[in-house]
Order: C-alpha cells, then sequence, then structure tokens
C-alpha cells in the first residue's frame, strides 16, 4: 500500500534505520520490494525459516546498536510474542500500524543533515566490513591503509540539532548518558569557560558523520570534562581514546588540571575502560557518579594511523 510505502521513505529521511526479518524466500521478496523501489531502504536483511528473535539479533549485531534501541513490527501475534518473550526490551507493533509508524511519539525524531543520510554511512560501513574481512594483515595495518582523517571544531548554532541528537541516541559510548536539550547545549556553547566541540570522521570509503562530542568545563586551573561520547559507529576506530588523549595534551599545554565525570548506566562500560585505560583514575565517586583525574604526567600518543584537522 501507498501509506506502508511513504513511511518508509519518510522514516528513512528521519535517519530511522530499517530491516528486515522474514521468513520467505530471498529471491521472491527482493524482487517484490524493487519493484517497489524499497529494496535498497532495508539494511542486513534477514530471510529463511529461523526465529524473528534470531533475526532481530543478527540485525542488531550487523548495526552494531543495543536491542533497546529495536522495533519490531509484525502482523503475527506468535512472532511478536516470541521476540518480547526473547527479548523484552525490543518494542513490538502490530502490523496495523506500519502506514502509520512516523505519527507514533516513538518515531517523533528531529531531522538533521546527519540523519538523513544515515543510511548511506551505513553502507559506507558495510564496504568497509567486506574489505576488512578480505584483508590479509594486522589491524593496524588494515587502519592505516583507510586513510582516516579527524576534524575537530567548536560547535556552531547550526551543529546543535546533531548536537542534540548524539547525546539522545549514544549510549552505549557515553560518559554519563545525560540528555542535553537545544536550550543546554546553545548555553554551553556561548559560555566563554566552556567548549563544546564536535568531531566528523572520514576515510576513502566516505564519511561516518559527525560522530564525537565532547563538553568541557574550562577554569583557570581546572578543565573538568562533563561529557564525552562517540557513536558507536566508530569504536573500532579509537576516536573515544584519541579525543581523550587530544584532550590531555591540550591540558597539558595550559598548564591546568585535568578530570571527568563518569556516571555508570548499566550501558556505558566500554567508556569506563577508555577512561581507566587512559590512565584516569577515580578521586571521589556518590553513588554511579565518580569524579576522575588524570595526572597528565605519562599519556598515549596520538595514533598515525589518522590525521587530525584540527580546527578548535
Amino acid at each position: 500500500p501507498e501509506d506502508v510505502r511513504a513511511s518508509v521513505i519518510e522514516l528513512d529521511r528521519r535517519g530511522v534505520l530499517q530491516s528486515l526479518a522474514s521468513r520467505a524466500e530471498r529471491g521472491p521478496a527482493e524482487a517484490r520490494l524493487r519493484d517497489f523501489g524499497l529494496f535498497d531502504y532495508f539494511l542486513y536483511p534477514q530471510f529463511g525459516d529461523q526465529p524473528k528473535s534470531v533475526a532481530v539479533a543478527a540485525i542488531a549485531a550487523a548495526l552494531d546498536i543495543s536491542l533497546d534501541s529495536v522495533a519490531l513490527v509484525d502482523d503475527q501475534a506468535f512472532e511478536r510474542d516470541e521476540v518480547r518473550y526473547t527479548h523484552p526490551q525490543v518494542r513490538c507493533f502490530e502490523a496495523t500500524l506500519r502506514g502509520r509508524l512516523p505519527q507514533l511519539p516513538e518515531f517523533d525524531l528531529a531531522v538533521t543533515a546527519e540523519a538523513s543520510q544515515r543510511r548511506a554511512l551505513y553502507r559506507h560501513e558495510e564496504r568497509r566490513r567486506t574489505e576488512q574481512a578480505e584483508f590479509v594483515g594486522p589491524p593496524t595495518a588494515f587502519l592505516a591503509g583507510l586513510d582516516l582523517r579527524l576534524r575537530l571544531w567548536r560547535a556552531q548554532p547550526s551543529d546543535l540539532l546533531r548536537a542534540h541528537e548524539l547525546t539522545e541516541r549514544t549510549h552505549q559510548l557515553n560518559s554519563t548518558g545525560r540528555c542535553y536539550s537545544l536550550a543546554d547545549l546553545a548555553a554551553s556553547r556561548e559560555r566563554p569557560d566552556h567548549l563544546l566541540m564536535l568531531a566528523a570522521l572520514e576515510d576513502r570509503f566516505g564519511s561516518y558523520g559527525c560522530i564525537g562530542l565532547v563538553l568541557v568545563e574550562q577554569n583557570a586551573a581546572v578543565w573538568h570534562l562533563r561529557l564525552l561520547l562517540t557513536s558507536c559507529r566508530v569504536v573500532s576506530r579509537g576516536i573515544g581514546g584519541f579525543l581523550l588523549t587530544w584532550l590531555m595534551h591540550a591540558a597539558q599545554n595550559a598548564s591546568v588540571a585535568l578530570r571527568a565525570d563518569f556516571v555508570d548506566t548499566g550501558r556505558n562500560r566500554m567508556m569506563w575502560i577508555a577512561y581507566r585505560f587512559a590512565g584516569f583514575r577515580e578521586i571521589s565517586r556518590n553513588m554511579a557518579e565518580v569524579v576522575l583525574a588524570h595526572d597528565l604526567q605519562t599519556m598515549p600518543t596520538l595514533p598515525d594511523y589518522l590525521t587530525l584537522i584540527d580546527e578548535v
């Protein structure tokens, strides 16, 4: 139906990643979707007689997203119940809603330039994974051949919507899990004692998009890292560690101490490991809220497989 087709296109425009978990044979199903001009909207589609819970898990793994970011739309109550039982964090919707998904609050998302390109970014990543799987040699050699370029800049007013989106959508590689409203981010950007910085990454395959955010309170004697986050799409590129290294060197050059907030959200252990691996130590704790510090004496060096474009 036309309303379903329109729904798929609109969700794609909003940056909602879409896939298929179908028991049908791939050939006929793909041909039918191509007739409607829709097949290319679906990433890592799963076909075959396997439980829907298995297909959903495979899609989430391929997209490198957590299952609580996944919604299933299915016309069979049995299939929805099987997925709910196996993955209770997955939200399930009846297929009667499929043409009205953009009207549901769960899918009422701000449309940014980043969002409208999200599917293309994942297509770039698919090509990277294919080449990496065929690559013979150490991982560092593969990274060196990517021609990675990281751009850092102070956030501008036009960047705030994407910055807000990052704080809402990034969970695993988020140092505090705190969401910042557009007003919060605008106020931080305008304060002379705050640095709101964004990071974008690209390589020879194309852009990864705007994938990192840093918020630092900069006082005369101490810089306090209030928020550090990076997209899960770049976890294998070590960008979180790179941003910490950049900040440590910047603090040392400014002759200030460096501290950082960490809040255990139950989902961001990778960020805790990144802090500890970079040499941060705990100096205070209040329940799940931790303050870390770095002595800035022994610091990692910046990796030679990545080119920095520093516009801060």
